[in-house]
C-alpha cells in the first residue's frame, strides 16, 4: 500500500480498510442522529438489516437527498460499513463504539487524531455561524 494512502486509512474491525476522515465523518453523523435524532437512526437501522419501516417514507428521503441511502435503495457504503463495526445493541438500546481494529495502536491514534479535528471543526463552524449576520444585518 502506499504510505501516503496508509497514512490516512484505517482497518475497521471488520477488516475493511477506509480513509479515517471519511470513517470518522459517518461515526459522527450517526452519533448525532442517535443521540438527537434517535427516530431516524432507528429507521436506517431497520433499512440497513434490510426491514425498511413503512412509517419512515419522509426519513428515508431525506436520507437519499442526504447520500446516505443511494438512488438504487442501498445504504451508501461507508455508512454501512461504520454501522456494521460499530453498532451494538443492548436491553439499553442502540450504541456506537468507535469501528477500528481494538489491536492496532496506529489506527487508534489516527481515529483520535482526525476524531479531534472533526470536533474542532464543527466548532469552529458553530461559531462562526453564531457570529454570522442575519440575513436583515443583525447578529443573532
Amino acid at each position: 500500500m502506499n504510505s501516503a494512502i496508509a497514512e490516512t486509512t484505517i482497518e475497521l474491525s471488520s477488516g475493511q480498510s477506509i480513509d479515517v476522515r471519511l470513517a470518522v465523518s459517518c461515526f459522527e453523523s450517526l452519533k448525532s442522529d442517535l443521540e438527537y435524532h434517535p427516530e431516524e437512526f432507528r429507521a436506517l437501522v431497520a433499512f440497513a438489516s434490510g426491514k425498511p419501516s413503512r412509517d419512515a417514507d419522509g426519513i428515508y428521503r431525506e436520507m437519499r437527498e442526504a447520500g446516505i441511502i443511494l438512488e438504487d435503495n442501498s445504504v451508501n457504503p461507508a455508512y454501512k460499513a461504520i454501522l456494521q463495526c460499530s453498532l451494538r445493541e443492548s436491553e439499553s438500546g442502540f450504541q456506537l463504539v468507535p469501528p477500528y481494529r481494538e489491536d492496532s495502536p496506529d489506527d487508534k491514534q489516527k481515529w483520535e487524531t482526525e476524531a479531534r479535528h472533526f470536533r474542532d471543526e464543527l466548532l469552529k463552524l458553530y461559531a462562526t455561524t453564531q457570529n454570522s449576520p442575519s440575513p436583515r444585518g443583525t447578529t443573532r
